[in-house]
């Protein structure tokens, strides 16, 4: 309960900070009222506007699946096959040190907006899960795998009663931080390409047309976004 209290006064903190601001920069135009931005929110959700909200959460969980897929696997594979594992690591160490912004332009030049919003976020999530899966099972006890051996446990039966559950336990974490990083660079790559039907290219829109109530409206729509994608995780790892 104690927790609850502390949540709710750093919320608060937050709207005094807001409403503080509000008065001393005195130019609604650059800084709304919590009113307005919250009107317009509402206005948001409960109009067309929520396709283009769930357009985008579309385009995330799309990138998220293969991404999550593609990793889990090379990177079990990479655990098994040392040489796959150096034979990934350049493009890997590439992918988790390049700036985001390069790789955008250089993807839409090459795909156009449609398409780039999805690798980008694939290729932002990918490492996560690659490293990570990668990770927990090279630090698996030596001796569990060999008595695996011994038994001559077929791999199947390895894979499904050793393996998944050490992963599905160790991945949890990754998963929430792939969704909150994948929601960042989607939005990012959405407003630099302009994709169609796209929170990146609404903040866009709103930007040009001095609407400063709805970049505040759509960022707040983000957060709420990123928040109910945690919640709703960490829900589901309580009840498996």
């Amino acid at each position: 309960m104690k927790k609850h209290y502390i949540l709710v006064s750093s919320f608060l903190t937050l709207f005094i900070i807001w409403y503080i601001l509000y008065l001393v920069v005195d130019q609604p135009m650059l800084l709304p009222s919590m009113s307005e931005v919250w009107i317009s929110l509402l206005d948001i959700i409960f109009s067309k506007d929520i396709l283009i909200i769930l357009t985008s959460l579309f385009r995330l969980l799309i990138a998220f699946f293969i991404a999550c897929s593609l990793g889990i696997v090379l990177g079990f594979l990479s655990a098994k096959y040392h040489w796959l594992e150096y034979w990934q690591h350049p493009y890997v160490s590439i992918l988790r040190t390049i700036p985001v912004i390069s790789i955008i332009v250089i993807l839409y030049i090459l795909l156009g907006d449609q398409i780039t919003v999805y690798v980008i976020t694939f290729l932002m999530i990918f490492p996560l899960f690659y490293e990570a899966t990668l990770d927990i099972i090279k630090r698996i006890d030596p001796y569990l795998i060999d008595a695996l051996k011994l038994d001559e446990v077929h791999f199947k039966e390895s894979l499904i009663f050793v393996y998944t559950p050490i992963l599905k336990e160790q991945l949890k974490v990754t998963v929430v931080q792939s969704l909150g990083l994948g929601i960042k660079v989607l939005v990012m790559a959405e407003y630099l390409t302009q994709a169609k039907y796209s929170i990146g290219s609404s903040i866009y829109l709103a930007k040009i047309n001095l609407d400063y109530v709805q970049v505040y409206a759509w960022t707040i729509i983000l957060l709420l976004i990123i928040a109910t994608i945690k919640i709703t995780i960490k829900g589901i790892n309580k009840a498996v």
